[in-house]
């Protein structure tokens, strides 16, 4: 997914580049043309010229990949991806399916839980959530894949989140009316 992004920005300041030079070759057509009293006309032409540019450089951005669901970092989602997790409703899938999942994944690093989010995707969603899946991905023009990496991410996150809260230790009703005295610090 990296390399996509280098090569979506490397094709963008590619189009970038262009778009300016022939700007400036188009600022100094109208100069000359200043020059030599048909102004009107090569004005005309450089509307023309630089329509069919900015034409050229949308059907060139039409052809780029689209943005990805996921990010790089495996911690988070795109805009595009929580778009199609609330299209999905992915976070309260993830909720009721985490409940049947902690145990398995308790005491486990974030990769091994991000392992077992992986498969349970893969193989035991049920057939209305692979309907969804194949729905989404139609409505949004991206691949399944993709669609089932917001369902493994989501679901990760959301079961490291209950891990986490589980494994924090509890206070006491004293010691809590203490911390808040004492301010962050403890002092």
């Amino acid at each position: 997914m990296g390399s996509t992004t280098a090569l979506t920005i490397a094709v963008i300041g590619t189009i970038a580049t262009v778009a300016a030079l022939l700007i400036a070759a188009g600022a100094a057509l109208v100069r000359f043309g200043a020059g030599k009293g048909s102004v009107d006309s090569d004005g005309e032409n450089f509307r023309i010229f630089m329509r069919e540019v900015k034409e050229n450089c949308q059907r060139i951005a039409d052809r780029l990949p689209r943005e990805a669901p996921t990010s790089a970092s495996p911690k988070r989602l795109t805009a595009l991806g929580e778009r199609v997790a609330d299209a999905l409703g992915a976070h309260i899938w993830s909720a009721n399916e985490a409940e049947g999942l902690q145990a398995k994944v308790s005491g486990k690093p974030p990769y091994r839980v991000d392992k077992v989010c992986r498969e349970y995707v893969k193989n035991e969603l049920s057939p209305n959530m692979r309907e969804e899946v194949l729905r989404c991905a139609f409505e949004q023009g991206l691949e399944e894949s993709s669609v089932y990496d917001v369902l493994r991410v989501v679901l990760r996150l959301t079961l490291l989140k209950k891990l986490n809260e589980d494994e924090r230790p509890r206070l006491t009703a004293p010691e809590a009316r203490h911390s808040e005295r004492s301010g962050p610090h403890g002092r």
